[in-house]
């Protein structure tokens, strides 16, 4: 999207209890924003993201931007009209937070450890507040509803996890809808035991049911095991609904507790943080383990005659800049020919899935997916493993679009998430694209569209 273009809603001024709302949310990150350890504009964080680059911007900058703007929604009579002119005025500052990932690549040189991402959530909750996030992309993703684009394809193609001892949470709104029939719930009859909860995330439970079910038996056979259907609340911070995600976050915690779960298995690091962050303040005595490590530590390899073509590269996903899970699955793979790509830790780069970039400004999500893929293949990688299954679905879909459109670039590269090197079972993505194709003008189109947009 062009600095050109802003879809900004200039209705009459909303009713005064949202107001209220609006000047309550605006004081207090004015407040916050006031309060912050003062930026040192040496640069470091700049150099690191293209955002921060192509404006000359580090994050002094856009504090004083953000006090600018909310100092001058406080002093009138209709905070949120004021906002959305400012952001309408200043559309590089707006299309600055709808572009941002929230990936923290600044975040880790800044020497007073001063959080881009934690700047960012408070603007995409301003945004949501004053009507500039479009509410298809809220409906879309309302992870907390019966509904969602995940549900929603569960339902649609049959995918059944009631044979499984689930996670037994009702959406927030089950008292006015029905159950999809992948979230049939099996209570579990006996609390008392300590459990384990294998949360695979919203991408792999959704899309890949085969290498689910892998994972979790594997789990069972070493001990009592629930399986998570939820999704950790992500999607719903990026839609500027953050109170919504600790919500849910909350509710997924407490009830794991409820039913004996002592432990979190996570495949997703996305997952692992948003969870860890909310635990420590309801469930402090849960373990969170890497699924990635658990396998390690249960002497399990990748078997280097089932994989071709190599060498491969791994990339961390940027919730793992610690590289807990990609420093396992670097162990994973160590009989496996391999490179380094660059993208790990300190240094790794979003793969464009972030902050949900794509429905405002899809060149830029591609082409953040392209530059990894092409990190890796000029290290002279020939597949990238991940420990993502949203990071596998990006690249897989970038690669995909590339080669409908018959571009010469990446051909004959592979992406990978970890659980298929391990388990022996490979993801037909083109399957998966097709069948989310296919939601929106079957028989269930305008049911869809219905409860989704």
């Amino acid at each position: 999207m062009s600095d050109e273009s802003f879809p900004c809603k200039t209705d009459d001024a909303d009713p005064s209890s949202m107001q209220d709302s609006i000047r309550e949310t605006v004081t207090h990150i004015r407040d916050d924003f006031n309060k912050a350890r003062v930026c040192l504009s040496c640069g470091a964080c700049t150099s690191r993201c293209e955002l921060l680059d192509q404006r000359e911007w580090d994050r002094r900058t856009i504090i004083a931007l953000s006090l600018t703007y909310l100092n001058e929604a406080l002093e009138s009579a209709d905070p949120a009209l004021v906002l959305r002119r400012c952001m309408e005025e200043d559309v590089s500052f707006y299309s600055f937070f709808r572009t941002c990932s929230a990936c923290d690549r600044c975040t880790a040189v800044c020497s007073e450890d001063l959080s881009m991402a934690a700047i960012w959530r408070r603007w995409r909750h301003i945004f949501a507040q004053i009507d500039i996030l479009p509410e298809c992309d809220v409906r879309i993703v309302s992870v907390d509803h019966t509904w969602d684009l995940f549900s929603a394809y569960r339902a649609v193609y049959g995918i059944d996890y009631s044979d499984l001892p689930l996670l037994n949470i009702a959406p927030v709104d089950a008292e006015d809808t029905v159950l999809p029939c992948g979230d049939d719930i099996m209570p579990s009859s006996d609390t008392r035991c300590e459990k384990t909860l294998f949360f695979p995330g919203c991408t792999l439970v959704s899309y890949v049911p085969e290498l689910t079910r892998a994972a979790f038996n594997w789990l069972e056979e070493r001990g009592p095991c629930l399986l998570a259907t939820q999704c950790c609340g992500s999607p719903l911070v990026s839609a500027g609904r953050e109170e919504r995600a600790d919500a849910w976050k909350c509710r997924i915690l407490q009830e794991a507790v409820a039913q004996g779960v002592t432990r979190i298995v996570t495949v997703c690091p996305g997952c692992a943080g948003e969870l860890a962050r909310m635990a420590t303040f309801v469930a402090p005595n849960i373990e969170f383990m890497a699924f990635p490590q658990m396998l390690l530590d249960a002497d399990l390899r990748v078997d280097p005659r089932a994989v071709e073509p190599v060498p491969l590269a791994v990339a961390d996903a940027c919730h793992d800049r610690l590289s807990i899970h990609g420093s396992a699955i670097r162990m994973l793979l160590s009989d496996v020919p391999s490179v380094s790509c660059g993208c790990e830790g300190y240094n790794t780069f979003c793969c464009g899935a972030g902050g949900s970039v794509e429905p405002f400004d899809p060149e830029c999500a591609h082409a953040r997916a392209r530059a990894n893929m092409e990190r890796a293949e000029r290290s002279g990688a020939r597949g990238l493993v991940v420990s993502c299954p949203t990071c596998s679905y990006t690249y897989s879909k970038e690669l995909r679009a590339l080669r409908n459109s018959e571009q010469v670039c990446l051909e004959g590269f592979h992406v990978y998430n970890y659980l298929e090197l391990i388990f022996d079972w490979y993801i037909d993505w083109e399957s998966v694209f097709s069948r989310l194709e296919m939601m929106w003008t079957g028989e269930y189109a305008d049911w869809l569209a219905y409860q989704l947009l």
